[in-house]
């Protein structure tokens, strides 16, 4: 028995012809039996001796470009191992390849690996990057220039520092980074020390705390229109550098994260955010004192935009550590923080960058088997739609389905009947056709009527010349769901796992005689129709004519019951067929959960109450999801109330306490 670790995006990207020559390979040099064909997913059984295939040592999650000739991955795993000739980078549309010349892993996060590659990509074009076995998307940069800034405006009085002009995208990709001083045809950049200190090669000085100088930048395209008029030009915009305090001005910054993030900490590291951004605008601040140690009065500062008609903020008060951006337009603001006395003491700058749209579209698989001869067959592509910042992009219209080509006899328009799609992306693929061979069907999105992003699906009809079953599979259905719950995410969730059997690698029957062993990421048995007597039964794992069904989640009206945890689940499916054979397969499913973790902030260590839930009242702060739960008497409009349902704990004194229990002076 091969006990195979399953991993989706491995399933996905090798070959099941390959994977067979392998399995093939060993079983003919170790065993005198024959080997099983082509044509079977997940798990593999034959009556050997198990063994553990280890798949992947990283595994690539997520790829987005900031500047033009740097990458952004997400990899995880062993990232220290990966070399430049591991990673492949291809233009979708020309399938030329893009060596990678350096791999750099962060030292502080060891996910976040950047790539940087030999020439610029700047022509708009969709590319994959694949690492071992895995591929992501994403939409290169168009070259054009959208905004210019300088970086930075805020620097240490009586030092010298290196001022640059930097020049980006739309979408905020880093097109130049011109130190001040150097030539280019493209670019005007001066700064005068308005006599308040000198310019050094690149460098600026100034001399004293609120000492400022003025620089002005401006990118000339080199177009121009028919009637000599220059096009795409930027500026001249002028922008004030500030001399501050040197002990704060490396510590302060900020982070740009949705409402669920509550605080600097749990935010990503982020300083872009989208025009008309109404999810992730939440900006959170960190400042700390000469030492790295966060002060402790945030109320001694002010903030303010350094242009509103790009960024607007809500309020200028910072004592919650966060405010609210409005972005207007593409380009470069500052976010200014003031002492007391008004003066400028540091800044982050902010980059507006363009509004969310479809950049990407993934599947994933891309080539599914779909059976005649077994009943109500169908198989499941779900296509997953990213914005050109790589976030998910919801979509709320069906994705273009279109049939490329099909076996002969068979007319395009006809393939219509033979899918559907659920939740605008899933598509399904039936076992309706009545000829049998590959259809290829085009998957696309479409904006406006024109197609932005798009991927091809292979989906074979198999028929198979004997119905007797020779080996068999295990099939699971929604592996991998998230049982998160939210206002997008409200339906019951059922992972089932079905015994196929398969002729010459066609599934022919699913087996309706079947016991099953259920294991929880821990390896404690959630479930057991097999062993006898010691069987065991679970509320959420039930079996019904063979297939076992795992109710994750079950939504009923207004509640929602998360039934099992998150983790990777062992099942272990057993039948003996008619002629006395005991088929025993093992494979795994996994169930995620994103939902968002409450957060409780504990604004009084000194009780203010006459009993227990009284103070509770005056101190908690309750954050879930994306809103606050309080019942202080300085909670907000927009603040709910905070129900207590039920206290336990115990006194200094080890008295046991309860939601009523009288506050005592000096316990």
């Amino acid at each position: 028995r091969i006990n195979y670790h399953r991993r989706s995006e491995f399933t996905e990207k090798i070959s099941h012809r390959h994977c067979m020559l392998l399995i093939s390979q060993f079983f003919l040099l170790s065993f005198p039996i024959n080997p099983i064909k082509s044509g079977f997913s997940k798990s593999y059984i034959l009556a050997t001796t198990p063994t553990d295939v280890t798949v992947k040592n990283v595994l690539l999650q997520s790829v987005k470009q900031t500047k033009a000739d740097t990458l952004e991955a997400t990899i995880a795993g062993d990232t220290k191992s990966v070399k430049a000739t591991d990673i492949k980078i291809v233009n979708a549309e020309t399938n030329v390849v893009y060596p990678v010349h350096t791999v750099s892993v962060d030292a502080k996060d060891a996910t976040k690996v950047t790539l940087t590659v030999f020439s610029p990509l700047t022509d708009g074009k969709n590319y994959d990057v694949t690492l071992d076995g895995v591929t992501k998307s994403f939409k290169a940069t168009d070259g054009a220039v959208a905004a210019i800034s300088v970086d930075p405006i805020t620097i240490p009085y009586a030092t010298e520092k290196e001022i640059k002009l930097i020049a980006t995208d739309a979408q905020g990709v880093v097109l130049k980074e011109l130190a001040y001083g150097t030539p280019d045809t493209n670019y005007d950049f001066t700064i005068n020390a308005n006599g308040n200190g000198y310019t050094n090669g690149s460098k600026l000085y100034l001399n004293k705390v609120g000492d400022t100088a003025t620089a002005e930048i401006t990118y000339k395209s080199g177009k121009y229109d028919q009637d000599g008029k220059p096009v795409g030009n930027i500026g001249p915009n002028k922008v004030t550098i500030t001399a501050t305090a040197q002990s704060e001005v490396n510590n302060f910054d900020v982070r740009i994260d949705a409402t669920t993030a509550t605080k600097y900490e749990k935010a990503k590291d982020n300083k872009q955010i989208p025009v008309n951004e109404s999810t992730k605008n939440i900006a959170y601040f960190m400042i700390k004192d000469a030492d790295g140690t966060e002060i402790g009065n945030y109320g001694k500062y002010t903030i303010e935009t350094s242009d509103k008609t790009v960024l607007m903020i809500d309020d200028s008060g910072i004592s919650d550590k966060k405010a609210t951006l409005t972005a207007l337009k593409t380009g470069t603001a500052y976010i200014l923080i003031k002492d007391t006395n008004g003066n400028v003491v540091n800044s982050v700058a902010i980059n507006v960058v363009a509004e969310r749209a479809v950049a990407t579209l993934e599947l994933n698989t891309y080539s599914v088997a779909v059976s005649k001869d077994l009943a109500g067959d169908n198989k499941v592509v779900k296509a997953t739609v990213k914005d050109q910042y790589g976030d998910d992009f919801s979509l709320s219209e069906n994705l273009n389905v279109e049939c490329l080509s099909a076996p002969t006899g068979v007319t395009l328009s006809s393939t219509s009947a033979f899918y559907s799609i659920a939740n605008y992306k899933d598509i399904t693929f039936d076992n309706s056709p009545t000829v049998k061979g590959t259809y290829v069907y085009k998957i696309s999105y479409k904006k406006d009527g024109k197609e932005v992003v798009a991927k091809t699906v292979s989906v074979e009809i198999k028929k198979a010349a004997n119905t007797t079953a020779t080996s068999w599979r295990l099939n699971v259905v929604n592996d991998g769901v998230d049982i998160k719950v939210d206002d997008n995410n409200k339906t019951s969730q059922d992972i089932k796992v079905a015994l196929i059997g398969m002729n010459d690698g066609i599934d022919v029957i699913q087996e309706s005689s079947v016991g099953f062993i259920v294991k929880d990421p821990n390896g404690v048995v959630k479930f057991d129709n097999i062993t006898s007597p010691t069987a065991v039964t679970n509320a959420a794992i039930s079996v019904s004519s063979g297939v076992l069904t795992a109710n994750a989640l079950t939504v009923s009206g207004s509640t929602a019951t998360q039934n099992l945890s998150a983790g990777t689940y062992t099942v272990t499916a057993s039948m003996t067929t008619s002629g006395s054979k005991k088929v025993e397969i093992t494979t795994n499913f996994t169930i995620k959960n994103t939902q968002a973790k409450p957060s409780v902030d504990v604004k009084e260590n000194t009780v203010k109450g006459t009993t227990v839930s009284a103070a509770l009242d005056n101190a908690l702060v309750v954050t879930y999801g994306e809103d606050v739960y309080t019942n202080r008497s300085d909670k907000a409009l927009t603040d709910k109330t905070l129900v207590i349902k039920t206290v336990e704990g115990k006194r200094n004194d080890g008295v046991t306490i309860n939601a009523g229990t009288s506050v005592t002076s000096g316990n």
